[in-house]
């Protein structure tokens, strides 16, 4: 039997939380797309995504994100680019009611399956030592 390493154990069970949260019929209208944050299990899954992929990992500044109409720097060509490792908010993105998205108004979780997710999530983060460490694509 071939024993995983931290990194690779961490990541499956990131990918195991991320089944948790149902697809929604997002429009692609990218009216959610801004300055996004994520935790570093997260970091870890997205540089693991664009290296292999050849793709540049991305932080603008302030005056960046104005000159792009606040959209994130990872909405390529109208797509995300990191779209099958897009960090957790983005997964809630209009399958939460607390992130409600413009085209969807109604959310695909009821509060206890938020709370659910939310919980599993932030006890992930306790176990991996992540809770207080995040990235973003805005510089600081």
């Amino acid at each position: 039997m071939i024993k995983k390493s931290p990194h690779a154990q961490m990541l499956i069970h990131l990918a195991q939380i991320y089944t948790t949260i149902p697809p929604t019929n997002c429009q692609h209208c990218h009216a959610c797309d801004g300055p996004i944050v994520w935790f570093r299990p997260e970091d870890i899954n997205i540089k693991k995504y664009l290296k292999k992929h050849n793709q540049p990992y991305i932080v603008w500044s302030e005056e960046e994100f104005k000159h792009n109409n606040m959209k994130c720097p990872y909405l390529q060509n109208n797509q995300c680019s990191i779209y099958p490792v897009r960090p957790f908010i983005c997964r809630l993105q209009g399958a939460i009611p607390d992130l409600p998205c413009k085209k969807n108004t109604k959310p695909i979780l009821n509060k206890i399956q938020t709370q659910s997710v939310l919980t599993n999530f932030k006890n992930f983060l306790i176990e991996t030592n992540s809770f207080t460490t995040f990235f973003s694509t805005k510089k600081h």
